[in-house]
């Protein structure tokens, strides 16, 4: 079940999902599971295309969806493609009704995957360029380094958290400086897989970006275990300088 009332939503979650645990996964393999062309699912994402009520069947059941979540999906399809606001507004009861809680905004989920991906949070240190950069979809993605499906994804996630918003030309801008802290059963292992996804990112630098761009070193050594609390309060140090040189000269 999805805290969400649009159904390309549902989809490019999965979609992202997928290519986050296998970077060489594709749009093209996504619509071969499900039975679509790629270009008719590339238009579905970009909100350009709709899918029928019977493909929404279709595309659950290869997805493998529980019954309860077959019927959301397809009541998101449905409400999607229903052109009458009376219709429209009898769907909307039946979703509040399969999904409860999509009134009532829980979004553990969402703050779960905001800390866990490294994506989120590098955007939103890119929307603090808001003033001077081209802040839309494409432009986001390109700066980043992920595809424009994986940007609307994060986007979308980061509006549900209120911590961005989407202007009428599609410019997005942060309307909260801070960021999400969790405490729940759930935070541990988020700042484990952010960690994880930092150093793939950093990782990947190493043969994709030029010695211009970033900044490479590393020192093996050792110390007091007791001596830990210093190391620690050392780098903190040195990562608040870094912070504050930044701020003090941004540029593109």
């Amino acid at each position: 079940m999805w805290k969400t009332d649009d159904y390309r939503s549902v989809l490019r979650e999965i979609l992202t999902d997928r290519v986050k645990r296998n970077p060489s996964y594709s749009l093209r393999a996504f619509a071969g599971q499900l039975g679509i062309a790629p270009s008719m699912l590339s238009g579905v994402l970009r909100g350009k295309r709709n899918l029928s009520v019977q493909a929404a069947f279709d595309v659950a059941e290869k997805l493998g969806l529980e019954d309860d979540s077959t019927q959301h999906f397809c009541l998101l399809v449905q409400y999607a493609v229903t052109k009458s606001v009376s219709q429209k507004e009898a769907l909307r009861d039946r979703i509040v009704a399969v999904q409860p809680g999509i009134e009532s905004k829980d979004l553990s989920l969402d703050v779960f995957k905001s800390m866990a991906d490294s994506d989120h949070y590098a955007t939103l240190i890119l929307l603090e360029l808001n003033d001077r950069i081209d802040t839309r979809t494409n432009a986001i993605a390109k700066r980043i380094g992920i595809s424009v499906i994986e940007a609307q994804s994060v986007l979308e996630r980061l509006t549900r958290l209120d911590l961005i918003e989407v202007d009428a030309q599609g410019h997005y801008s942060r309307i909260s400086n801070e960021y999400i802290v969790s405490r729940s059963q759930f935070a541990n292992q988020a700042l484990r897989e952010f960690h994880q996804s930092t150093l793939a990112k950093a990782s990947e630098s190493l043969t994709t970006q030029s010695p211009q761009e970033k900044f490479v070193g590393s020192e093996t050594m050792t110390f007091d275990p007791a001596k830990l609390p210093e190391v620690n309060a050392a780098l903190e140090e040195c990562f608040a300088k870094i912070k504050t040189i930044c701020a003090s000269g941004h540029s593109q």
